[in-house]
């Protein structure tokens, strides 16, 4: 194929911004099935600039009589801290999600489904680990495979926060706090324990 090439630069973005290619003319072509492609072409300084992230630093909050028991787990569980891997979301054009290592490689990606929630929906054992900041809205995460809606990997009820300045009408901080009760997990896992109550909170960085 022969194509046109044009970069365009934006300062507040990188060096260039984008780059857009055009079809211009098909010279041969035979049809091949393609092998070994990336999962996307999103070069590593967009997910480092402009995607948030969920810390994986969880806060939690612990109701049991061998409380100790539920926070060790909590601990040395390499699973809620995804592995040791980052997840990354994208919400600028498509809700997406990234998972990467430390050397940018893409482990997994998808979808991120968002849709809204009340208050009144969420378990009783958030009121334990309230969110850092003022509450304005609530809803749910769903982070899918490719656009299969019902393979969910993760699924987290959100708190959202804002902030205004002091004589500023714009938000000027927003905040996203994923949550996630495993009250009944830990019941089945450690029933002579008597837990009341377990809930894990995220904060996702980089808004």
């Amino acid at each position: 194929i022969r194509i046109s090439e044009t970069s365009y630069l934006d300062y507040s973005m990188g060096d260039p911004a984008w780059t857009e290619y055009l079809l211009l003319e098909v010279i041969s072509k035979e049809r091949k099935d393609s092998e070994n492609l990336p999962p996307h072409f999103i070069p590593n300084w967009y997910f480092e600039q402009y995607c948030p992230y969920i810390n994986p630093a969880f806060a939690y909050a612990i109701e049991a009589d061998q409380k100790e028991v539920i926070e060790n787990d909590l601990k040395i569980d390499d699973t809620y801290k995804f592995g040791g891997l980052r997840y990354y979301m994208s919400f600028s054009r498509t809700d997406n999600w990234f998972l990467l290592d430390d050397d940018m490689h893409t482990v997994g990606h998808g979808v991120l489904i968002r849709r809204s929630k009340e208050l009144t929906e969420f378990p009783e054992s958030y009121k334990l680990l309230p969110p850092e900041s003022k509450v304005v809205g609530y809803g749910e995460f769903n982070f899918v495979t490719g656009n299969d809606t019902e393979n969910v990997v993760m699924q987290y009820d959100v708190f959202l926060s804002a902030q205004n300045r002091s004589k500023d009408v714009a938000l000027q901080n927003v905040g996203i706090w994923l949550y996630k009760d495993l009250t009944a997990y830990y019941q089945s896992k450690y029933p002579a324990a008597d837990v009341k109550a377990v809930v894990i909170r995220y904060e996702v960085k980089n808004l």
